[in-house]
This record gives structure tokens, C-alpha cells and sequence, in this order.
């Protein structure tokens, strides 16, 4: 089994986890080859599988929102002028590219 290593750290304004629609606020995230981790200023943490997402899209005002798509749910992360790169970032995790 391949080792899991850190591709990309960012700082996000805030993530919308459904269901439910809970809303962490000022988050760090790492994204490594096997998941895409999201840790609140409190110290909570959601994780997602890459193997889980089926899309990733912008959109929004400015580009602001990463639609994060999974196959029963989407994961909306306010990344302000960095939301292409962060696209990019995940759909080459996603790919393996």
C-alpha cells in the first residue's frame, strides 16, 4: 500500500459540510495523495476520500467557492482569489496527475 504524503497546505475562509449544512470557519487544510483534510480554528476535523470526489468546480462571486462534488453530497470551501488554484489541486490529486 502506498504511502500517504502532504501535497498541498492552504488556509480557507470558511468550508460548508453537508448534510446539514454545518459551517466551519477559518480552516486549514491539507490535501495528501489519499484524502482532503479541513481542521477548524476549534479543532475539529472532516476528512474526505479522494476516491469519494467526482468533481471539483468554481464558482461564485470572484471565483470564491470550490465546489468540492461527492457522490451524494457537495463541500463548498469559500477560497477567495485562490479558488482555481486549489481546483487544480484537488482534480490533480483526484486524476493522479
Amino acid at each position: 500500500m502506498a504511502e500517504e504524503i502532504t501535497l498541498h497546505e492552504f488556509e480557507v475562509g470558511s468550508v460548508t459540510v453537508p448534510p446539514g449544512g454545518k459551517v466551519m470557519y477559518l480552516c486549514d487544510c491539507k490535501l495528501t495523495s489519499k484524502r482532503l483534510l479541513i481542521t477548524d480554528r476549534k479543532g475539529d476535523i472532516y476528512q474526505v476520500r479522494l476516491d469519494e470526489i467526482v468533481g471539483v468546480r468554481v464558482q461564485g462571486y470572484l471565483m470564491k467557492c470550490v465546489i468540492v462534488q461527492l457522490r451524494d453530497w457537495g463541500l463548498n470551501m469559500d477560497c477567495k482569489k485562490q479558488s482555481p488554484q486549489v481546483a487544480a489541486w484537488i482534480r490533480e490529486a483526484v486524476t493522479g496527475a
